[in-house]
């Protein structure tokens, strides 16, 4: 399993993450000869205890993609009322791997 350690600051464990279209829609948009959107470096959160990761809403804006379903999730902060985001399809690689060879903008 890959690790790697990480300093903890005043707003949690931080890392830089590039976040991208997944690796389908990359494909599909380059078979359509249209560009795929560059991956945006960002300020992740890293929660060990998440099974999910939350995007900003500006990235999925900038990176044009569309939700592919809704999930139900109930929280300590929602009670036993369910939340239901839409959820989305991203590639995530630490900052300074390659990412489907394109380089990132920073957002």
């Amino acid at each position: 399993m890959p690790h790697f350690i990480l300093s903890h600051g005043p707003l949690g464990p931080l890392i830089d993450l590039y976040i991208g279209v997944s690796l389908p829609r990359f494909t599909a948009l380059q078979k359509e000869g249209q560009t795929p959107p560059t991956p945006i470096l960002a300020k992740a959160l890293v929660d060990t205890g998440a099974s999910h990761s939350a995007v900003d809403v500006i990235i999925i804006d900038a990176l044009g993609v569309s939700a592919k379903r809704i999930a139900s999730v109930i929280t300590p902060s929602t009670g036993s009322v369910n939340f239901t985001p839409l959820t989305y399809r991203f590639t995530y690689r630490l900052r300074r791997t390659l990412f489907h060879g394109a380089k990132a903008r920073t957002r």
